[in-house]
C-alpha cells in the first residue's frame, strides 16, 4: 500500500467513524462560536497534520485564541499589534483543520499591506514551503513586484488561497466605502485575481447564493461560508465576520489537508482539483466560481486518482 493510499484510507476511517449524518448536515459556526471547534462547511476529521502559512496585513495571530506555532513580524511596522481579522482566519483554518500547523505572518499595516512588506513575506511563506499559504490581503493594485512573488510560488509549486475581494457593490459591509479610498466597485483584487491563486468568494447567510458584496469577476474559482459567523465572546467580545476573508481559510483547510494527504499533488493539480469538485449554485452570478467547495469529494477524487 502505497503511502498517499495509507493516508486516504486513514482519514476515510475517520469520516466514517464520525457518522455520515454529521457529514451530510453543514456545519454552521453561530454564537457558540469557533470556540465549538466547529467549521462552517462541514470538513471530516482527517487526524491530517499540514502546514499552513497565514499572511495577514493587520498584525499578529492572538496566541491565548489560536495555537500558532511561529510568527513572523516585519520591523518597523506596528505588526506586533493583535489582529482581529489575522486572528479570526487562523480560528477557521483551525475549526476545519484542527491538526493543522499554522505558521502566522504578520506583513505590517495597512499602510504597508500594497508594497514591498506584503511581497516579503509571501517570499517568506514561499521558503517555508508549506502545504498552503493563506492570504488575508488583497489590492487593486497588479503591481509587478507582487505579480512576480506570485509567479514564485507557482514555480515552487506552492498552493496561494486568497479572499475574492469584498467590492462588489454597496453593502453594509463596506458601507460608504470609509477607509478604502484606492477601491472602485467590483474591479480585480490582487493576488486572487492571479490565475495561479485559488479567489475564494463569500455564500450568504444561508449558504444558497453569494454574498452581495463578494467579488462577481470571473477570476473567482470556488465560494465558502462567509456571512454571519461568529466568534466567541473571550475574543474581543462577541463580533460577527463577514467578509471574503472567512470563507478563504476554509478552502485553504480542504487544500491543504488534501494534499497532506496526497503529497505528489502539484499545486496546479490540486487547484483543478477543488475547482472541478466544487457544487453549482443556481444562479446567474460568476460570484461564487464553479460553485461551493465540497470537502469530502476532493477527498473522494483523491481516492480515485491512487487506483
Amino acid at each position: 500500500m502505497t503511502l498517499r493510499r495509507a493516508k486516504f484510507s486513514l482519514v476515510m476511517f475517520a469520516v466514517v467513524a464520525g457518522g455520515l449524518i454529521a457529514w451530510m448536515t453543514p456545519k454552521v459556526i453561530d454564537s457558540g462560536g469557533i470556540a465549538s471547534g466547529r467549521c462552517p462547511i462541514a470538513v471530516p476529521e482527517s487526524g491530517a497534520s499540514p502546514t499552513i502559512v497565514l499572511i495577514d496585513s493587520a498584525g499578529m495571530v492572538d496566541p491565548d485564541v489560536v495555537d500558532v506555532e511561529s510568527q513572523y513580524p516585519r520591523p518597523n511596522t506596528n505588526g506586533r499589534q493583535i489582529s482581529l481579522h489575522a486572528t479570526a482566519m487562523a480560528s477557521l483554518v483551525s475549526a476545519c483543520a484542527p491538526d493543522a500547523r499554522i505558521i502566522a505572518i504578520a506583513s505590517g499595516n495597512q499602510e504597508f499591506q500594497f508594497g514591498v512588506d506584503a511581497v516579503a513575506s509571501l517570499r517568506r511563506a514561499i521558503e517555508l514551503k508549506p502545504h498552503v499559504v493563506l492570504v488575508g490581503f488583497g489590492t487593486p493594485v497588479d503591481s509587478t513586484a507582487l505579480r512576480a512573488a506570485v509567479a514564485s510560488a507557482e514555480a515552487n509549486d506552492v498552493l496561494i488561497v486568497a479572499p475574492a475581494g469584498n467590492t462588489r457593490a454597496p453593502s453594509a459591509l463596506l458601507g460608504d466605502r470609509q477607509g478604502v479610498p484606492l477601491y472602485k466597485w467590483n474591479e480585480p483584487i490582487y493576488p486572487a485575481a492571479y490565475d495561479t491563486v485559488i479567489a475564494v468568494g463569500a455564500l450568504d447567510a444561508d449558504h444558497l447564493r453569494s454574498a452581495d458584496f463578494s467579488q462577481d469577476l470571473p477570476y473567482v474559482d470556488v465560494a465558502a461560508p462567509g456571512t454571519s459567523l461568529f466568534l466567541p465572546e473571550e475574543l474581543f467580545a462577541e463580533i460577527e465576520l463577514t467578509g471574503t476573508s472567512y470563507a478563504a481559510p476554509q478552502v485553504a483547510a480542504i487544500a491543504a489537508i488534501a494534499r497532506w494527504i496526497a503529497p505528489d499533488l502539484s499545486a496546479a493539480e490540486l487547484r483543478r482539483l477543488v475547482v472541478a469538485t466544487a457544487q453549482p449554485l443556481d444562479q446567474r452570478y460568476s460570484a461564487a466560481g464553479a460553485g461551493v467547495v465540497q470537502p469530502l469529494m476532493v477527498l473522494e477524487s483523491l481516492d480515485e486518482g491512487s487506483e
